[in-house]
């Protein structure tokens, strides 16, 4: 755990240049993040599931200077609950293992007209492909939830330049703490679903038989009641804060928050996820 949090500051044999200055940038990004889960399926019952868990991503991202692309995927992984209300001082309890898997694709465009030399605004859009799968046994023949999603979204970020300039000595206490210049920046980056693609039961989930944790059959019969709708909405934020060493490797760390509603033929799936995010920036500029 220390060599993650101190890995951006080594350098690397032979990098000499500051990433900065170089125009074409490229940057492997490895995430763990703690994550909070909420979702309802109208399906099976309109009740919250609520939890935590956590997420690991995989990224690469080119930077130069005109445009930036960025691509990987992200599991997350988490354990849910919904309260039902049997009377007034008893209370039951249904849990729910959750599973999502996202794989994404991100171009922006430089806005030079709009942009300063303290912030640079880009735009651009974003093809992002969710798959999540619910095991909820208590559900029975419910038991095992299944929705995907694919999203085009159009996509607007900026960068404001937070760099240190100078070396500086903070005193606290008896301690001496020198800070020498280094880049910084804040990163706020929105992302609005403008074709919004799900594959949702037809119905519910009631033509399974009861689970007998055997899925087999149950993955064989999503082609059979399944149907891909073109409607609902997504959208998602992040606030994100970098600094980077002279190699040009660094580190961030983020705030996430992404939110869909997919309707499908019938009945409607609701999610919402909230992510504090750890980023290992690893140049790989040679």
């Amino acid at each position: 755990m220390i060599f993650f949090l101190m890995a951006p500051q080594f350098s690397t044999l032979g990098q000499t240049k500051t990433q900065e200055n170089q125009l074409n940038q490229k940057n492997l990004l490895l995430s763990l993040g703690w994550t909070n889960t909420t979702f309802r399926d109208f399906a099976t019952s309109p009740l919250f599931y609520r939890g935590s868990g956590f997420s690991l991503s995989y990224e690469k991202q080119t930077i130069n200077q005109k445009s930036e692309i960025n691509w990987g995927f992200s599991p997350l992984f988490s354990s849910t609950q919904a309260c039902i209300a049997k009377s007034d001082y008893l209370q039951e309890r249904a849990f729910s293992a959750f599973i999502s898997m996202d794989g994404y694709l991100k171009y922006y465009r430089d806005l030079p007209r709009i942009s300063s030399e303290k912030i640079q605004f880009k735009a651009g859009g974003t093809v992002l492909a969710t798959q999540n799968i619910r095991i909820n046994e208590s559900l029975l023949n419910s038991a095992f939830g299944v929705e995907t999603f694919l999203n085009l979204m159009v996509s607007a970020k900026a960068d404001i330049d937070i760099s240190q300039k100078e070396e500086k000595t903070i005193h606290l206490w008896f301690l001496k703490i020198k800070q020498n210049p280094s880049k910084q920046k804040l990163s706020f980056q929105t992302d609005i679903g403008l074709l919004n693609f799900n594959h949702r039961p037809s119905y519910n989930y009631v033509y399974f038989d009861e689970i007998d944790d055997n899925y087999t059959n149950e993955l064989f019969a999503l082609k059979e009641h399944y149907d891909w709708s073109l409607n609902g909405y997504r959208f998602g934020t992040k606030i994100e804060y970098s600094k980077f060493a002279p190699t040009g490797n660094g580190f961030k760390i983020a705030y996430i928050w992404d939110m869909t509603n997919a309707p499908g033929k019938h009945q409607t799936f609701q999610m919402a996820t909230h992510r504090i995010q750890y980023t290992l920036i690893i140049n790989k500029n040679k």
